[in-house]
């Protein structure tokens, strides 16, 4: 299991609890328990993640795609509902 710093007060969805997905050394990692006020918990036991490695919310990682249209349908939303929630100083990669 790992903790990350993110929750529903940075804009993260709570109906994505043991429902979510996030990407990992590359690999998807789904979100476990509730979604908590600033942290959120992964099963990561499916890599070889260690303290510090990048955890992509939205987008591309290794060969694997997030879709903020995907995690949109996972929880009966819209697109922008997701990307809008999220607070402005989760660090954000352009490509």
């Amino acid at each position: 299991m790992a903790l990350i710093p993110v929750g529903y007060f940075e804009g993260l969805d709570r109906k994505f609890s043991n429902n979510g997905l996030v990407l990992v050394d590359g690999k998807f990692c789904p979100i476990i328990g509730q979604i908590c006020m600033n942290i959120t918990m992964l099963d990561i036991s499916k890599t070889k993640a260690k303290v510090g490695d990048e955890v992509v919310l939205i987008g591309k990682q290794g060969k694997n795609i997030l879709k903020v249209e995907d995690l949109a349908e996972r929880v009966d939303t819209i697109n922008y509902e997701i990307t809008t929630r999220l607070m402005s100083y989760i660090p954000r990669k352009l490509i």
